[in-house]
């Protein structure tokens, strides 16, 4: 019993360990919108006059799709892409349609999840879908490169680069250097519309599980910087909207400046950024949170798996969207007035909702439904009807209005509702948003992948690989031992042994808990024979000048990835998930291992392997050592092949010595003939 207790305590205080660094490193975004919107500076002079009317001359729409991985051997994602290109983009009409990335999936075969080659047919079966649909045309198609259609690349002008080829942009990229930052001016009546891409796949992309981060360099943010500057002074731009690949959470080295001085961050802040359209995370519905209070982050779902599409519109410079999907089969509806509060921006003229005129929602009928059995639209605001027969002012796009007083509706949230009636008063299909006119933001519920979303993730888990590093290789492997030197040397080790082997029996109070546990463990790992001691401190030193990672990562050519960098082909970048395999490796396999491992130096009641067979938690401890270097040894398979599994220092040998190192121990070992040696 008393054993039990013991590995329990010790796995707990690791598992508090463990929790509190994953919360820090990837801890859920706060809504720093927590005030009116009219408490910041608007940047707008807004007339306070009539808008909202019945008119679509200040309105345009757009629409986004993201991660079709085009795959030669999964013919289900080609099928996706035509139906949305064929039933659903043509039959909506757009301005154009943005793709941000993962177009092919290139995979090196079929059955491989991480190991990437680029194939020259997904990207055929790309442009020819294009051109049936109508969209190969850089007018009303934009697409951008994403981490897939990157990877196995060695340098930006191969010859197996063949978003150059196939792309209907890349093709114009093509012809003008193939930056990484390029931009679309959509001029309308009404104003002029900047759009703007940014390729943060860098050259040579290994392949995945290690290509998941974007990166920020210098030249990206001069070439940013260039565009975002040109587009204040010589036009009259409206409202700006970046799109890229991934999410702004997931784009490491944020501290890089551009030649000005200013930071991916500066640059968002300082200029007319409206919202940052992305992919990449592959949810079943849109991500989404606000960066500063001010520009919409929106991660959009796949179109692989979850078959996801979003709808954009511009409706008096305020931005709407709704994601849905290609098996929606009803009309869908876009509210533009009044906006959904959860998406309020300041850089958004949003006092014209305080005087619009009429509620407005855009109808689109993919190719399949009937759009003449809409009888009629209706509208409630709180339950209670606005109108019974909403106007419709247009046929393409399908808009209905209805006259609203917005003044009745100050102060905190309402809940708007429109439904779609057909001739015999059936709901064909409704769509229902909270609203404020007086700018109350809503918070934007959870998501799936909240828990990655930290404003820099590369960040934190660089601070966390110091901090562990610091916090258990110098504090539970190399400060026991220093310690019991030092107490052998000053021959005051027995008494101070006694006083120690006391406290760590000593129950402590639970404000004292993390103090005691930290002192007792300390204690116990400076008991284990040298001859073990030192393989721990292999363990613990050896990632910093062997690869945890070395073989093919790219097809036909090696790489070594270490936690500093990945070095392959004359260059060296840094990984930030070499180091969230390094924090893994830390609290899953060398911590939990020196925690059994000590047992048998210093519990009374552990004498053979047998007895350490009969407890459950100890066996369960093992077990999921075992479960997660498994883990790790088959992602390198995936990934790297054999290669990338038999020459894994950090991962394979090291994993596999601690695992033989737990049983021989507690086998071999039991308390009574280690504490001989010791005194010895």
């Amino acid at each position: 019993m008393k054993l039990h207790f013991q590995i329990c305590r010790d796995f707990f205080f690791h598992f508090v360990i463990i929790i509190t660094i994953l919360i820090n490193v990837f801890a859920p975004v706060t809504y720093k919108q927590t005030k009116k919107i009219d408490d910041f500076d608007l940047g707008y002079q807004v007339k306070k006059e009539a808008t909202f009317g019945n008119g679509t001359d200040r309105l345009f729409y757009f629409m986004q799709v993201s991660d079709t991985h085009i795959s030669k051997y999964v013919s289900t994602r080609e099928k996706h892409f035509s139906t949305f290109c064929n039933d659903f983009a043509r039959a909506f009409d757009p301005s154009f349609v943005i793709h941000s990335g993962d177009i092919t999936d290139d995979k090196a075969n079929k059955r491989g999840i991480f190991m990437n080659h680029p194939n020259e047919e997904e990207w055929e079966t790309y442009a020819n879908t294009l051109k049936q649909s109508g969209f190969y045309h850089q007018s009303n198609w934009m697409d951008i490169r994403g981490n897939h259609d990157a990877s196995a690349i060695i340098g930006k002008y191969s010859d197996n680069n063949y978003y150059y080829t196939y792309s209907p942009w890349g093709q114009y990229l093509n012809s003008i250097g193939r930056p990484q930052v390029y931009n679309s001016m959509r001029h309308m009546i009404f104003g002029t519309y900047n759009f703007i891409a940014i390729d943060f796949t860098t050259y040579p992309q290994v392949s995945a599980p290690l290509g998941f981060f974007g990166f920020i360099t210098k030249d990206i943010l001069d070439d940013l910087e260039a565009i975002l500057v040109d587009a204040e002074q010589n036009h009259q731009v409206n409202q700006t909207i970046l799109i890229h690949h991934f999410p702004f959470s997931l784009l490491s080295s944020q501290a890089v400046k551009s030649s000005k001085g200013n930071s991916i961050k500066d640059l968002i802040s300082k200029y007319r950024i409206i919202a940052l359209l992305d992919g990449h995370l592959h949810s079943t519905k849109a991500e989404a949170r606000i960066l500063d209070g001010k520009v919409l982050d929106l991660s959009l779902g796949d179109m692989k798996k979850h078959k996801s599409f979003r709808i954009c519109a511009f409706d008096e410079d305020i931005f709407s969207f709704i994601d849905t999907d290609i098996d929606h089969t009803d009309p869908i509806i876009l509210i533009t007035n009044p906006k959904d509060c959860r998406y309020l921006s300041p850089r958004e003229p949003l006092e014209k909702i305080k005087y619009s005129q009429n509620i407005r929602a855009l109808v689109f009928s993919p190719i399949g439904f009937d759009s003449t059995t809409i009888a009629k639209a209706t509208c409630q605001i709180d339950g209670n009807t606005v109108s019974s027969n909403m106007t419709k002012i247009s046929d393409v796009p399908l808009m209905y209005t209805a006259p609203w007083d917005p003044n009745r509706y100050a102060g905190e949230t309402h809940d708007i509702a429109i439904h779609l009636m057909d001739k015999n008063g059936n709901i064909i299909t409704s769509q229902s948003q909270s609203f404020s006119t007086t700018y109350h933001p809503k918070k934007i519920g959870k998501g799936i992948f909240e828990i990655i979303q930290h404003q820099n993730v590369s960040t934190s888990i660089i601070a966390w690989m110091t901090i562990l590093y610091l916090f258990y290789g110098f504090g539970f492997v190399i400060l026991p031992k220093i310690l019991r030197l030092v107490l052998l040397k000053t021959k005051s080790y027995e008494k101070f042994d006694h006083k120690m082997n006391n406290f760590c029996e000593r129950k402590a109070k639970w404000w004292k808990f993390p103090y005691h546990q930290f002192l007792s463990m300390i204690w116990k790992f400076g008991k284990i024979p040298n001859s073990i001691w030192f393989i721990f401190l292999w363990a613990v030193l050896s990632p910093l000048f062997i690869p945890f990672v070395l073989g093919p990562m790219i097809v036909h050519t090696w790489g070594a990835g270490f936690i500093w960098g990945v070095a392959i082909h004359h260059s060296v970048t840094f990984y930030p998930m070499i180091g969230f395999y390094f924090i893994l490796y830390f609290l899953g396999m060398i911590f939990p291992a020196l925690t059994v491992v000590s047992l048998p130096f210093v519990d009374r009641d552990l004498r053979n392997f047998s007895d350490f067979l009969r407890n459950p938690t100890a066996i369960l401890s093992a077990c999921g050592i075992l479960a997660i270097d498994g883990w790790f040894i088959y992602l390198l398979v995936l990934g790297y092949g054999a290669a990338g599994l038999l020459l894994s220092v950090v991962f394979m040998w090291n994993s596999g010595i601690l695992v033989f190192l737990i049983i021989y121990t507690i086998k071999s070992h039991s308390k009574k003939k280690v504490y001989e040696k010791l005194v010895n």
